[in-house]
């Protein structure tokens, strides 16, 4: 778990060291172990350590191969990486040091570029070949580790976030409105566009070359679409997901530092909670958060009812409104651009409880909701693809659920989906004419890349609401110097449950079906059984009409803030005073709002529209 960044010439002039060195100065927080540039000609790395496997100076990045014509910079893990030190041992390789760097820089040798889909991790991988005078870069299939670039035909500058990009003159100095419209819209991105005009991602699953010949070529190498759309109906699904979720995790406690756990009171963390008791002798260090608010803001009775299950070491976490108007202006420059919802604060919260503990690497439960269909929609959306096909008693029968009662709550779902944001050309007087004018028409439509809808909202999630999530989880996590893992997110479970049907995801009308199934007599009862998803419910509608309301007020009525050329001022305070009033619940439109402002004041980006 490093950060890295770097720039490439394409027209042969020198790199500016000074430059990629202030680059690596805005990385720090992601690597304190140790720091390093390296200079060669219009080449130029720079990588923050923060070790984890390796401790020692063999470790060290940027790292180069024996006969000196591969060098690498690299964040993340690859969890396979002793197997595949055997094999290419078995090829003839020798190794210097015990790194899945250097097992990087083997396989790029034995396999080309192909190495990439042999490695079971997170990854940001940018590797230079001397011989064919081209950068290589690849992200991890889901998108866990980022990797950001800016490319104007001479100049190739990449970097783990876009802070550092901006360290590049010219790099990422006004805002993207179509970008601003998807947060707007969905609450995370749709494409590779950020926030910052010009600046891109590297996708999830995709790799690319850099080269004074070609320039830039990307391309995708994985996509489990074909998964989802051809399901398969197997009766073994939960015992295959028991059996790759325990191997996922016996990868992901390879470590040389202290390990631990994020908790939370559902199926998915207690999971991987369980399975780590299972892999360790000591006790795992588990760290949870919940909120005085109780009730849907406090989850303590489950996670001590797995705490004791598991005999863990077990810290706990109360966020209140105070910390939350005092750090979100920085949680707001950690996150380069806004993305999902306020859990990031609590997420951040938990995370400098469990770095204040001396653990350097933490796992959690993140994926199983999308993997395995964890969301109420997800069920009401499979409900009403079975009536507009004009199945209901297969709807009745094949989820448990009445005709009558599915068409409700399909009604109530697609109402709390227009209520939950700001709603592009619904809300009306929402939003500067200027800010509308540049978006030109544009419409930020999720893809429609499947024809059955429950497959392709899953895949929606996966590819692009999931990565949103990640996004928060690594920086928060990497904001306080430590590493966040995902055994849900091992690419082979991954593959596994986009290929269950959704009649078997949602067997007796039960979200999450066979990992339920998978996990009994793993978990206590009443956590498998717990049927009502919160995630990380925060009380920013309480805050925001109490506490923090005066706070939230001066930060979205500042007369000098460039995101009054976003939304229209007089629609801010009419929200302001029907929320305070309790005459609406405009917690998420405020939530929404404040990071918009926030991130324009933060960032000090024109709005040129």
């Amino acid at each position: 778990m490093c950060g890295l960044a770097g720039v490439f010439n394409l027209d042969g002039r020198p790199a500016d060291e000074a430059v990629v060195r202030r680059m690596s100065g805005v990385l720090r927080h992601r690597g304190l172990d140790d720091d390093a540039v390296m200079v060669a000609g219009p080449l130029a790395l720079a990588h923050r350590r923060l070790a984890i496997i390796d401790l020692s100076a063999a470790g060290r990045q940027p790292m180069t191969s024996d006969d000196g014509c591969l060098r690498v910079v690299y964040n993340g893990e690859i969890y396979n990486y002793r197997e595949l030190a055997a094999e290419l041992r078995g090829r003839g390789h020798v190794f210097r040091s015990r790194s899945d760097t250097e097992v990087i820089l083997h396989a790029y040798d034995e396999w080309g570029t192909a190495c990439v889909e042999r490695f079971n991790g997170m990854f940001a991988i940018v590797l230079w070949d001397a011989r064919r005078r081209r950068l290589w870069l690849a992200r991890d299939r889901l998108g866990v580790k980022p990797l950001y670039y800016a490319f104007d035909g001479r100049r190739f500058a990449f970097a783990s976030e876009i802070k550092a990009l901006r360290e590049c003159p010219g790099a990422g100095r006004t805002a993207n409105p179509r970008a601003i419209a998807q947060y707007l819209r969905h609450g995370y991105a749709l494409d590779d566009e950020s926030w910052f005009a010009g600046v891109r991602r590297l996708m999830p699953g995709c790799e690319a070359t850099v080269s004074a010949g070609a320039g830039l070529q990307l391309h995708q190498y994985w996509d489990p679409i074909e998964r989802y759309r051809h399901p398969e109906p197997a009766d073994d699904y939960p015992a295959r997901i028991r059996e790759l979720l325990r191997d996922s995790v016996r990868l992901r406690v390879r470590s040389d530092v202290p390990v631990g756990a994020h908790l939370s009171g559902g199926i998915d963390s207690g999971s991987v909670v369980a399975l780590m008791s299972e892999a360790r002798a000591a006790p795992v260090c588990t760290f949870s958060g919940a909120f005085r608010e109780g009730g849907a803001y406090d989850e303590r009775p489950l996670i001590r009812q797995m705490v004791a299950h598991a005999g863990a070491d077990h810290h706990e976490v109360e966020p209140d409104a105070r910390q939350f108007a005092e750090i979100m202006p920085r949680l707001v420059w950690a996150m380069d651009e806004p993305q999902a919802g306020p859990g990031l604060f609590p997420q951040a919260v938990v995370c400098a409880m469990t770095a204040a503990h001396g653990v350097k690497v933490v796992l959690g439960g993140q994926g199983g909701d999308e993997l395995f269909g964890g969301y109420p929609r997800y069920l009401r959306r499979y409900a009403a693809g079975l009536l507009a096909s004009g199945v209901a008693t297969r709807a009745a029968s094949g989820i448990g659920v009445a005709p009558a009662l599915i068409r409700q709550a399909w009604a109530a779902e697609r109402r709390r989906a227009v209520a939950g944001r700001f709603v592009l050309g619904r809300v009306g007087g929402a939003y500067h004419s200027a800010f509308t004018a540049a978006l030109a028409g544009y419409t930020p439509d999720l893809p429609r890349v499947l024809d059955e809808p429950i497959a392709n909202q899953m895949y929606n999630d996966l590819r692009l609401y999931l990565p949103a999530l990640l996004h928060v989880e690594d920086r928060a996590s990497m904001a306080v110097s430590i590493e966040s893992r995902h055994p849900f997110l091992d690419y082979r479970l991954v593959e596994l449950a986009a290929a269950i049907p959704p009649a078997q995801k949602f067997g007796r009308g039960e979200l999450k079906h066979p990992l339920r199934q998978a996990m009994r007599g793993l978990l206590p009862e009443a956590v498998v059984e717990q049927r009502h998803k919160r995630g990380f419910a925060t009380p920013i509608s309480p805050w925001f009409r109490g506490p923090l309301a005066g706070w939230v007020e001066g930060v979205l009525m500042n007369p000098d803030s460039h995101s009054r050329r976003v939304f229209s001022p007089r629609y801010l305070a009419t929200l302001l005073s029907l929320h305070r009033r309790g005459v609406v619940d405009a917690g998420h439109h405020l939530w929404t709002a404040l990071n918009v402002a926030l991130w324009f004041e933060q960032f000090d980006v024109e709005a040129a529209w």
